[in-house]
């Protein structure tokens, strides 16, 4: 499962193809996981259009065009979304301090300061309601089918993380933690510098999810924040996790802004990428689920590792990592149709559109943002 280029035939992002991209929210384990929370701090003077509104209501659309309209003078970040690569959920200007999201379910959004920090964007004023109304039935019968896969999607997904955790178990019991760590604060020692009173500030996002695409990896992004990437080759995360999260700490210590970039399967219990853009340097673990190819060095997990051990271990292991492919390659399948229905989803709601509002609504807000600049 190599990497997956995710701009081909995006109407307004070719120009945008060597701007990073991250998945702010992805269907984990334990149900949908969202990383909305750390895009925009309202302390530190950010503006966040909350995008409302149904499928087909263009709220994709009308972020797509404020990137392409900014892209030329500023860095954009994009946000994919999982269920749909080729739709966006969000785009931020962070030089501007400004970002638009789409609020709406999974990814449901909570002002917590309307107003002051947040504008909300409802789309759905944009719409005829007779002629939803008129769909009433289909519509319902439609939404019911895709929840219903998206809902199967996910069990297949809880599968994939447990098969995935007793591999990882299996290979920590087999691996000299101590030896990781004392790898990692070496590391951390010669690149970060010393400790500093006040702490860097972290932001959590996904490098990779398993999409209708299959399982992408977005390395593209990891090159264009860094220079240096070192690559912690490790197929069940055991060291690589010891690794990461050491030098997270370090360089947080460090007075570092970072971004780690935890499992989108497994969040809460593995991190696997962390990218800090003020030296321009990234640490990211490379295995046959999101290898990254291109290095500045490459660390293998082996030397931390009992391979006499592992190897005992080795027949139980390939037989959960064969079930997480065929289980992930069955995942995109589902997802894949999931999309196929929302999409009739999305016709019915666009035929009740009024895109002459939705783009003034677009306009309206390019408008705005021109006014921090």
């Amino acid at each position: 499962m190599g990497q997956v280029h995710i701009s081909e035939g995006w109407e307004y992002m070719k120009q945008l193809d060597s701007m990073p991209k991250f998945f702010f929210g992805s269907t984990a384990s334990q149900g949908y996981f969202s990383r909305f929370d750390y895009i925009y701090r309202a302390e530190e003077g950010w503006r966040a259009y909350v995008l409302i509104g149904g499928p087909g209501s263009g709220k994709s659309t009308l972020m797509k065009k404020i990137a392409d309209e900014f892209a030329s003078d500023y860095q954009i970040i994009l946000g994919p979304c999982c269920g749909n690569p080729e739709s966006l959920d969000a785009v931020i200007i962070p030089e501007l301090k400004v970002c638009v999201l789409d609020g709406t379910e999974p990814h449901s959004i909570e002002p917590k300061h309307p107003g002051v920090c947040e504008t909300i964007v409802n789309m759905g004023d944009c719409w005829d309601f007779h002629v939803l109304e008129e769909n009433r039935e289909e519509i319902l019968k439609t939404d019911r089918e895709c929840t219903m896969l998206r809902e199967r999607a996910g069990r297949y997904t809880a599968a994939i993380g447990s098969l995935l955790n007793d591999n990882y178990r299996l290979a920590l019991d087999c691996t000299d933690a101590a030896k990781a760590a004392c790898f990692a604060s070496s590391v951390a020692r010669k690149e970060f510098g010393p400790r500093k009173l006040i702490k860097g500030k972290e932001a959590i996002q996904f490098l990779s999810s398993i999409t209708p695409q299959g399982h992408i990896i977005l390395e593209d992004t990891v090159h264009s924040l860094c220079d240096r990437v070192f690559i912690l080759e490790d197929e069940n995360c055991a060291a690589s996790r010891i690794i990461i999260s050491v030098l997270r700490a370090a360089a947080l210590d460090s007075g570092h802004d970072i971004i780690t970039c935890p499992c989108s399967i497994t969040p809460n219990e593995k991190l696997e990428h962390l990218i800090i853009p003020s030296l321009s340097l990234g640490f990211c673990t490379s295995n046959c689920y999101h290898p990254i190819k291109n290095a500045t060095r490459r660390i293998h997990s082996r030397r931390f590792t009992n391979t006499k051990l592992l190897n005992e271990r080795r027949q139980k292991m390939n037989f959960n990592r064969k079930a997480v492919k065929e289980l992930i390659a069955g995942t995109a399948i589902i997802a894949k149709e999931a999309n196929t229905v929302y999409d009739r989803l999305k016709d019915y709601y666009g035929k009740a559109m009024d895109f002459t509002k939705a783009d003034a609504i677009c306009d309206r807000i390019i408008g705005e943002i021109k006014e921090r600049t």
